[in-house]
Protein backbone atom coordinates (compact mmCIF):
# COMPACT_ATOMS: atom_id res chain seq x y z
CA UNK A 1 0.00 0.00 0.00
CA UNK A 2 0.88 3.62 -0.27
CA UNK A 3 -0.29 6.27 2.15
CA UNK A 4 -0.01 10.04 2.29
CA UNK A 5 -1.10 12.22 5.19
CA UNK A 6 -2.37 15.78 4.83
CA UNK A 7 -3.08 18.04 7.78
CA UNK A 8 -3.88 21.69 8.43
CA UNK A 9 -2.73 23.62 11.51
CA UNK A 10 -2.87 21.24 14.50
CA UNK A 11 -3.59 18.42 12.05
CA UNK A 12 -0.31 19.26 10.30
CA UNK A 13 1.47 19.08 13.64
CA UNK A 14 -0.06 15.67 14.25
CA UNK A 15 0.88 14.56 10.72
CA UNK A 16 4.54 15.40 11.41
CA UNK A 17 4.38 13.21 14.52
CA UNK A 18 2.85 10.36 12.49
CA UNK A 19 5.68 10.75 9.97
CA UNK A 20 8.27 10.55 12.75
CA UNK A 21 6.69 7.38 14.13
CA UNK A 22 6.44 5.84 10.65
CA UNK A 23 10.09 6.66 9.91
CA UNK A 24 11.04 4.89 13.15
CA UNK A 25 9.03 1.82 12.09
CA UNK A 26 6.30 2.42 14.67
CA UNK A 27 2.55 2.44 14.06
CA UNK A 28 0.21 1.39 11.28
CA UNK A 29 1.81 3.69 8.67
CA UNK A 30 5.35 2.41 9.24
CA UNK A 31 5.46 0.36 6.04
CA UNK A 32 3.27 2.49 3.82
CA UNK A 33 3.75 6.23 4.48
CA UNK A 34 5.22 7.81 1.36
CA UNK A 35 4.75 11.52 2.08
CA UNK A 36 3.12 14.22 4.18
CA UNK A 37 1.54 17.53 3.25
CA UNK A 38 1.68 20.00 6.12
CA UNK A 39 -0.54 23.06 5.72
CA UNK A 40 0.28 25.89 8.16
CA UNK A 41 1.87 23.82 10.94
CA UNK A 42 2.79 25.55 14.19
CA UNK A 43 6.28 26.08 15.55
CA UNK A 44 7.55 22.55 16.18
CA UNK A 45 8.26 22.40 19.91
CA UNK A 46 7.46 18.68 20.14
CA UNK A 47 10.72 17.47 18.55
CA UNK A 48 12.51 18.84 21.61
CA UNK A 49 10.23 17.19 24.17
CA UNK A 50 11.63 14.08 25.85
CA UNK A 51 8.95 11.80 24.41
CA UNK A 52 9.80 12.85 20.83
CA UNK A 53 13.54 13.68 20.87
CA UNK A 54 14.60 10.24 19.67
CA UNK A 55 12.15 10.26 16.76
CA UNK A 56 13.29 13.72 15.60
CA UNK A 57 17.01 13.23 16.30
CA UNK A 58 17.79 13.30 12.57
CA UNK A 59 15.84 14.73 9.63
CA UNK A 60 12.98 12.41 8.71
CA UNK A 61 13.32 10.55 5.39
CA UNK A 62 9.60 11.00 4.66
CA UNK A 63 9.10 13.52 1.83
CA UNK A 64 7.21 16.59 3.04
CA UNK A 65 5.49 19.45 1.30
CA UNK A 66 5.09 22.28 3.80
CA UNK A 67 2.75 25.17 3.00
CA UNK A 68 2.73 28.51 4.77
CA UNK A 69 0.76 31.69 4.42
CA UNK A 70 2.99 34.76 4.02
CA UNK A 71 0.83 36.77 6.43
CA UNK A 72 0.06 33.91 8.84
CA UNK A 73 0.29 35.26 12.39
CA UNK A 74 -0.93 32.00 13.97
CA UNK A 75 1.80 29.66 12.72
CA UNK A 76 4.31 32.44 11.98
CA UNK A 77 7.66 30.78 11.26
CA UNK A 78 6.48 27.29 12.28
CA UNK A 79 6.46 25.95 8.72
CA UNK A 80 9.98 27.23 8.07
CA UNK A 81 11.28 25.60 11.25
CA UNK A 82 9.46 22.31 10.56
CA UNK A 83 11.08 21.98 7.13
CA UNK A 84 14.41 21.38 8.89
CA UNK A 85 12.99 18.20 10.45
CA UNK A 86 12.44 16.56 7.05
CA UNK A 87 15.20 15.58 4.63
CA UNK A 88 14.55 17.33 1.33
CA UNK A 89 11.30 19.00 2.39
CA UNK A 90 9.78 21.51 0.03
CA UNK A 91 8.33 24.79 1.34
CA UNK A 92 5.71 26.65 -0.67
CA UNK A 93 3.94 29.85 0.24
CA UNK A 94 0.67 31.54 -0.55
CA UNK A 95 0.02 35.23 0.05
CA UNK A 96 -2.62 34.94 2.76
CA UNK A 97 -2.82 34.13 6.45
CA UNK A 98 -3.65 31.01 8.45
CA UNK A 99 -5.58 29.17 5.75
CA UNK A 100 -5.03 25.80 4.11
CA UNK A 101 -5.59 27.37 0.68
CA UNK A 102 -5.70 30.96 -0.47
CA UNK A 103 -9.12 32.50 -1.14
CA UNK A 104 -8.01 33.57 -4.62
CA UNK A 105 -9.35 30.82 -6.89
CA UNK A 106 -6.42 30.83 -9.35
CA UNK A 107 -3.85 30.71 -6.52
CA UNK A 108 -5.80 27.94 -4.77
CA UNK A 109 -6.01 25.91 -7.98
CA UNK A 110 -2.25 26.24 -8.47
CA UNK A 111 -1.54 25.09 -4.92
CA UNK A 112 -3.97 22.18 -5.28
CA UNK A 113 -2.14 21.13 -8.47
CA UNK A 114 1.19 21.31 -6.58
CA UNK A 115 -0.19 19.18 -3.73
CA UNK A 116 -1.71 16.61 -6.10
CA UNK A 117 1.51 16.37 -8.13
CA UNK A 118 3.59 15.96 -4.97
CA UNK A 119 1.38 13.15 -3.64
CA UNK A 120 0.90 11.38 -6.98
CA UNK A 121 4.65 11.31 -7.65
CA UNK A 122 5.05 9.33 -4.43
CA UNK A 123 1.81 7.34 -4.55
CA UNK A 124 0.96 6.70 -8.19
CA UNK A 125 -2.59 5.44 -8.84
Amino acid sequence: GCDAVLGFSQGANFASMLAARAAAGVGPLAASLRCVVLLAPARPGWPHQDAWKRLFAAPLPVPALVVRGASDTVSAEGPVELVAHFRGARLVEHKEGHRPLPADRAAADGLIRDICSFVLERCPP
